[in-house]
Parts: structure tokens; sequence; C-alpha cells
């Protein structure tokens, strides 16, 4: 019995390392109507899991860089989670897991920021923003499925991130400039109807694209909106557009537009299509 209970110690003391936490791992401070705030994380294990309750009070958010530069390999934010502050993961290289509560509505700026080794994440139905940069360079995030209830998508979310396919909702009115710029794996986008505005350089340099096709509801891109995608080939508009203002400035001040400069293997067919609704740029 002694030789037994031994052994389950010596097992406990390698492993608690690894994916333990008690309330004392965690810097916090409150909220103004009682919750917790997660300022920092102090503890050795590398496989976090965020308590729900600490000192007998909810966790509600997830502070500013309070993870950050870390060398945490997952995450599990636990239910009653609203915000994810801005930084607050940037810089954890090793972070390869995170998992979201069904109560989380914002991910502020740049909170996953350089995660380089995220490689999936579950966005919940709940979540109405993603700001600004927030997974900028995640290099091993592959998909992502936005929620149907998103509001805003802030310029730059997934700059330079490793996304192979992008599925969005219907009711998105504008997609962010810089959003997907620079995504050079990504193949396959959906742009939905109500979609009326595509922003500056939305898609810049997103090499692997070979197919787009345009909403109905489209009106305006804005420069350089799929600039150097050198293996576009086919654009689809509907014939319902008649014309979509290719510039930021009202068409008798705009210069040349270079929404598609660089899509050098665009087909003659895809140029035509492009020129009928008002395109005056090269490829």
């Amino acid at each position: 019995m002694k030789k037994q209970f031994f052994v389950f110690v010596l097992i406990a003391a390698m492993t608690s390392p690894l994916c333990a936490q008690t309330a004392s791992d965690f810097r916090i401070s409150l909220t103004s109507d009682g919750g917790v705030i997660i300022r920092g994380y102090t503890g050795s294990a590398l496989q976090v899991v965020i308590p729900d309750t600490i000192q007998f009070m909810p966790v509600k958010e997830i502070g500013r860089e309070a993870f950050r530069s870390g060398k945490i390999t997952s995450v599990v934010i636990p239910e009653g989670v609203t915000h994810i502050r801005g930084n607050a993961f940037a810089d954890c290289r090793e972070l390869s897991s995170v998992t979201l509560p069904g109560t989380l509505t914002s991910i502020e700026e740049e909170a996953f920021d350089n995660c380089i080794s995220l490689s999936a994440i579950t966005l919940p139905d709940s979540l109405k923003t993603i700001d600004a940069f927030a997974f900028r360079n995640c290099a091993s995030l592959s998909e992502i499925k936005i929620p149907n209830n998103m509001w805003i998508i802030g310029g730059g979310a997934f700059q330079g991130s490793g996304l192979t396919s992008v599925s969005w909702p219907a009711g998105i009115r504008n997609i962010s400039p810089r959003v997907f710029y620079d995504c050079k794996n990504l193949q396959s986008v959906t742009i939905p109807e109500g979609v009326e505005l595509i922003g500056s350089f939305s898609f810049y340099g997103c090499s692997g694209l070979t197919a787009i096709t345009l909403p109905r509801s489209i009106s305006r891109m804005n420069e350089g909106a799929f600039n150097s995608c050198s293996s576009l080939t086919t654009v689809t508009i509907p014939n319902s557009v008649r014309a979509i203002n290719f510039s930021e400035q009202e068409p008798e001040t705009a210069s040349e537009n270079k929404s598609f400069l660089g899509c050098v293997n665009m087909s003659s067919a895809s140029q035509r299509t492009l020129r009928r609704v008002g395109y005056t740029g090269g490829f």
C-alpha cells in the first residue's frame, strides 16, 4: 500500500506542473460589479484551465496583456467570460489550442497577435466583435467560420494568417480594410449576399486565391482590394450588377484604380466582366 501511495504522489508531482492551476496562479482585479479580471498568470502549467470563479467571484474578463509572451500551449477560458482584452495572448508562440466560452462577446485588438502555433479555434455564436489585428500572423490557423451574429470584424483581423478558407455569415455589410492582407494560403472565400463594400487591401497578396464570386449587393470596392492576387483567374459578377465604384474617391476625382493590379493570370472573360462594371485599372 505504501508503494502504491508513493507512486501516486510521484505521478502527481510529475504531472501537476503541466496541467493544474489554483487561484493563486493568477493575478486579478475586480470589475465594478464584483467580477474578476484575469490580469496575469504566474503558474508553471503549460496547459491552462482558467477557473470560472476565484475567491467565490465569477471570472468575467481576460485582461490586457494577461498572458502576453507566455509559454503556455493551451488555454480553456470558462463560461461567463465576455471579453478578451487587447494583447491578452499576443506573442504566445507555443499556444496551439484555445477553447472559447459561449458567453464571449468581444475579442479586442491584437488579442492573439503572433500566436504562430494556433492551429484551430471555434468562434462562439455569442461573439459580436473581432477588433483590429486580433489574429494577425497566426500562421498555423488554417480555417475559420465567422459566427452568424457578428457585427464588426476590424481591419487586419486575420492579416498574415495561414487561412485556407473563410465562410462568412449573411448580414455582414462591409469587409474591413486589410482583413485578409497577405493570407497567402487562402484558396476559397465566400462573399455572401448583403456585402456592399470590400475595404482597401482586404485581400491584398492572397496569392493562393484562384476564384471569387461577388454578390448582387456589391456596390463599392476600395483601393487594392485584390491587388497582387497572382493566382486569381476568375471573377464572377451577377449580370444584375450594373456598376461598382472601384475607388474611395468620387468617380470624377479618382485616379486609376488598382483593385486587381498584379492579378497577372486573370482570364480575358473575367477582365471583360470587370470592365463592364467600371473597372479601369490594370491586371
